[in-house]
Formats: C-alpha cells, sequence, structure tokens
C-alpha cells in the first residue's frame, strides 16, 4: 500500500519529488555481511537482538526480477542503460555503500542523461522510499517499479537542482552488455 504525505517535496502538477544525479559514491560492492544466529549463552535469559540485515522482514527478493542488476558496478550499470539507449531505461542495483536505510539504486536514462536515484529502506515502518526527499512509500521494491511503469518519475540533476524532468519507467536494460 502506498501513501503520499503532502508536504514541500511535491511540485504542483507533479507525481512526486526524487533526487537524481551524481549521488553516488565510490565504495563496497558486496552485499552486507549477515552474522550467523548464535543461542544466548548460559545464564543469559535476553532474546537475541534483532539482525539490521534480516531480509525476512523486507519484500526484497528481487533475484527473479530481470530489472535487478545486484552488486553490478556504476561504470557497467550505465554501460547497460546507454546500450539500450532509449528515454526511460533503467535497472536497479545494490548501492555501492551498503547499508540497511539505502539498500538500492534505481539508474534511470532519459535526455542523454543517467539518473541515480536512491532507493531508501525506513526500518520503523518497513517501507520503501525514493531519492532523498520523497514522501511517498511503498511496500516493495517492485511496487516501486511498477508504480513508476505507468506513472511518471520526477528525476532531478544532482549538479543542476533547478533541472526538472519527467519520465516513465519504459525499458529494461540487460546485464549482457557487450
Amino acid at each position: 500500500m502506498r501513501s503520499i504525505h503532502s508536504g514541500s517535496n511535491t511540485l504542483p502538477g507533479t507525481d512526486s519529488l526524487f533526487t537524481g544525479g551524481s549521488q553516488i559514491l565510490a565504495g563496497q560492492s558486496n552485499p552486507p555481511y549477515k552474522p550467523a544466529y548464535k543461542p544466548p549463552s548460559e545464564g543469559n535469559t535476553r532474546p537475541p537482538a534483532p539482525n539490521p540485515f534480516n531480509n525476512s522482514q523486507r519484500n526484497d527478493d528481487l533475484s527473479s526480477e530481470k530489472w535487478f542488476l545486484g552488486n553490478m558496478s556504476r561504470k557497467d550499470a550505465e554501460k547497460a542503460l546507454w546500450s539500450i539507449n532509449q528515454d526511460g531505461t533503467f535497472l536497479v542495483r545494490n548501492c555501492s555503500q551498503v547499508s540497511v536505510s539505502q539498500p538500492y539504486v534505481l539508474m534511470v536514462l532519459y535526455k542523454n542523461k543517467v539518473y541515480n536515484v536512491r532507493i531508501r529502506y525506513n526500518q520503523e515502518s518497513q517501507v520503501y522510499l525514493l531519492g532523498s526527499g520523497g514522501h511517498e512509500t511503498f511496500n516493495s521494491v517492485p511496487e516501486i517499479i511498477d508504480f513508476f511503469r505507468s506513472t511518471k518519475l520526477l528525476l532531478i540533476d544532482g549538479k543542476d537542482r533547478g533541472s526538472r524532468q519527467h519520465c516513465k519507467l519504459t525499458c529494461i536494460a540487460s546485464r549482457n552488455v557487450h
């Protein structure tokens, strides 16, 4: 279930506000470390602390999604987008700086520019959000993709915050780049 909260992050005549541009820094490209459960020692009756990387609370087994390219580097992901070279071409990959709160990046090619839109996860409410200021919430990453395949996504250039572009997600980028 999506919910839209009014606020300064929506513009008249637009669906939602999401930021893009060159915001992702080079960094860790592997999935987060998931420690194995160890039973409590004798005398300790407290339950184990919750594992922040436990995906059972999140609906994000994305491996079967054609648009999810996992640990692909930013450079290779851009090549995949440019190999299609069509407005609205998109993919989702793991964020270079993996964290529970920012697990993925939605990359979109539009008007000869690649936009990187962070997909954020709010652990407290267990919902996903797009960009740095969006208030629209989604229950899963596939729900985000499905929504923006039929509704225009507002793209903001990270280097030119005044630049506003709108596009639907239309074409899935492929991992097989020559």
